[in-house]
Order: structure tokens, then sequence, then C-alpha cells
């Protein structure tokens, strides 16, 4: 019968937010297996990855993903916040600011 194994393995707020691959080693009785492991988009502190079969003798493997915080941006729920900080003549007068993404910055219109 099957024996289902845990893992953990932390990653960087980028690769939570695009998604990555990332190689592990898992213990057995036996030794040490590598195994490549695809972390999708999106996924959230605490989330698990499940690689059915990779278990012990057939069972299942869960993998905990712990997200690392990101020095400027965060995240709640979905959404990706960073604060940027404008004068009160642009807050007053509008403006365009640029503002740092994940991808790059972008130019962003204060009304």
């Amino acid at each position: 019968m099957g024996q289902v194994l845990q893992s953990s393995i932390d990653i960087a707020f980028e690769e939570a937010v695009h998604g990555a691959e990332r190689q592990i080693a898992i213990n057995r009785g036996r030794g040490s297996e590598r195994l490549r492991v695809k972390i999708p988009a999106g996924i959230k502190d605490g989330g698990k990855i499940r690689l059915a079969g990779k278990g012990e003798h057939g069972g299942d493997l869960y993998i905990k993903v712990g997200v690392l915080p990101h020095a400027d941006f965060w995240r709640e729920d979905d959404d990706l916040y960073i604060e940027v900080p404008i004068t009160i003549m642009e807050a007053a007068l509008g403006a365009s600011v640029k503002v740092p993404t994940l991808d790059g910055a972008v130019n962003l219109k204060v009304p």
C-alpha cells in the first residue's frame, strides 16, 4: 500500500507570481531521489503541490510551499500591492508617475 510523503520548499515571491520549476531531493529509505516540481503561477504561501505516485510505494508526495517576502511588493488574496510616494503637488494637480511592477516599470496617470 502506498504511503504519503510530505516535504516543503521556500520560493521567491516572483516565482510564486509567475510560476517556476524547481528540482528537489526527496530522501527515501533506499536513498535520495531528485524530482522536478512545477510550481503553478499564483500559488499562495502555505499552498500544497501534489505529486501523484511519488511518495513511498506509489503513494502521493505533498510539497508545502513557503513564499518568501518581497522587499517592495505584498500580496492580499489575488492582488499585488506596492506603495509609491507622490508629492502633494502631484496628488493635487495630477501627474504621470513611474510605478515598478514585477515585469518592469509602467507609467501610471494620477488624475
